[in-house]
């Protein structure tokens, strides 16, 4: 694949990629892939008004990238299992943080290494279905006077995050329960303060009352979870929501 990126306000960028497949069996598969990314700021990067103690940057660059990823991937008769080691090479990433003033502004604050695990299963059992995806990512800060040696982790990246979720669907019913575990994430590439870990869950169930309407009930993390996914905004607590879907159609 090949993608040719060109505007009047950045260097033209070239983003490409190569992958490889190969059967090792009837259920087992090697995949191998290699790419290039190019991405440009976008515009709430660029020119987010400064306002309630944030503000775009109208001078970032854009942002290279660089991975490489080995996965294997076993398929049989309503299960699934497949791994991936991957490594990803970034420059001038652009980072969202809190300036000394306390406002937080995106930069081009150097490079960074990405290697990491995935590692996914798939379970589905006459209308009942489950599913397991679990992410380790050891990020490595090398800009500046930091190297791998320094161990540095990059701010607001989680090392470990995981979702697990259930569901049912039979007839009209629908019905779902989904966890989603995030580790800490340093607020700065010093490496001392962070956001702790957080576990959401939430639970949804829908009943389709006729070939045109459906009702949806949701239940959003149920444990009323506090946590922050950016430092100083709240994410809200335990909530439920209720909805009708009305389909007008010939």
């Amino acid at each position: 694949a090949l993608r040719f990126d060109y505007t009047s306000d950045f260097p033209a960028g070239l983003s490409c990629s190569l992958g490889l497949a190969r059967p090792l069996s009837d259920r087992l598969k090697l995949s191998l892939n290699a790419s290039r990314a190019y991405r440009a700021p976008s515009f709430s990067d660029l020119y987010w008004p400064a306002a309630s103690g944030v503000e775009g940057n109208p001078d970032l660059k854009p942002e290279t990238a660089y991975s490489a990823d080995a996965g294997l991937k076993y398929e049989a008769t309503g299960f699934s299992l497949s791994s991936s080691l991957y490594a990803r090479y970034v420059e001038d990433v652009i980072l969202w943080q809190a300036g000394d003033d306390g406002v937080w502004r995106p930069s081009n604050w150097g490079e960074a290494l990405y290697p990491g695990l995935e590692l996914e299963a798939t379970r589905q059992s006459g209308p009942a279905w489950a599913r397991l995806s679990y992410t380790y990512l050891h990020s490595y800060v090398v800009s500046g006077e930091l190297e791998l040696s320094d161990d540095k982790r990059v701010p607001m990246v989680s090392e470990h995050s995981l979702d697990l979720s259930f569901g049912y669907e039979e007839g009209k019913v629908k019905t779902s329960l989904s966890f989603r575990y995030t580790g800490p994430r340093y607020l700065k590439m010093a490496n001392v303060a962070y956001e702790p870990s957080h576990l959401v869950v939430n639970c949804h169930f829908s009943y389709k009352a006729g070939p045109r309407l459906a009702f949806n009930f949701d239940a959003d993390n149920l444990l009323d979870e506090r946590y922050e996914t950016v430092q100083g905004y709240p994410m809200p607590g335990f909530s439920l929501s209720s909805g009708v879907e009305l389909r007008l159609e010939k």
